[in-house]
This record gives structure tokens, C-alpha cells and sequence, in this order.
């Protein structure tokens, strides 16, 4: 992880950057499947940290894990959830393409 991030700061890591990494390392074609997601499981516990030593304000791996924008509102104590989105608006090619396999296999099942 370090080659990779070592000229980029802990609060310019962004779900694309990361998903980017994520790339990455499957493009190497050096690990496998469950060590990519160990590196994923130890980077996700790292920016946790990061977060609960207010080194960055959120961690931007929880969109990506899945949780909704209504946890993450209430997560990290946003008023609004207009401000949620605001600061996750730069969605990563993996969820986008999540959400449109989805609506496809939804439209799908009601046009069958």
C-alpha cells in the first residue's frame, strides 16, 4: 500500500482514488481475490482510526462498503443529508455500476 500512497495524504484519499487502487492491484495479477480483500479490510480499519483521531473527518470507504447515505448521515452527525451527499458525490465506478446492474435486473424482472 505505501508504494502506492506514499506521495498522497491521508485527507485526499477519495472512494475514486482508493477504487483506483483497488485496480490496481487486481491489474497486477499478483494476489488473489481474498488477499486484495484483506488489504481492503486492514485500509477500511486504518482510515476508521484515521477518523477516531480526527486526522480526517470521514472515512471515505463507507459508501463503498455498502452502507446507506442515511447510516452515514448519522454516522458522522450531519444535520442534513444534503451534506451526506454533498461530501460523497464523487462515487466511485464500482457502486455506479452496482446501482445500474441492479435497476437493470429490477426493469428486467417487471418487463418478464
Amino acid at each position: 500500500m505505501l508504494p502506492y500512497f506514499k506521495e498522497i495524504k491521508l485527507k485526499d484519499i477519495t472512494p475514486m482514488r482508493y477504487q483506483k487502487f483497488i485496480n490496481y492491484l487486481e491489474a497486477l495479477d499478483q494476489y488473489s481475490t481474498r488477499t486484495i480483500e484483506i488489504i481492503h479490510g486492514t485500509m477500511y480499519d486504518a482510515l476508521s482510526m484515521a477518523v477516531k483521531l480526527k486526522k480526517i473527518s470521514s472515512n471515505p470507504l463507507l459508501l463503498e462498503s455498502g452502507q446507506s447515505m442515511k447510516f452515514i448521515q448519522e454516522r458522522l452527525g450531519h444535520k442534513n443529508i444534503t451534506i451526506t451527499s454533498d461530501v460523497y458525490s464523487h462515487i466511485s465506478e464500482k457502486l455506479e455500476n452496482k446501482s445500474v446492474d441492479s435497476y437493470e435486473s429490477y426493469f428486467n424482472s417487471i418487463m418478464s
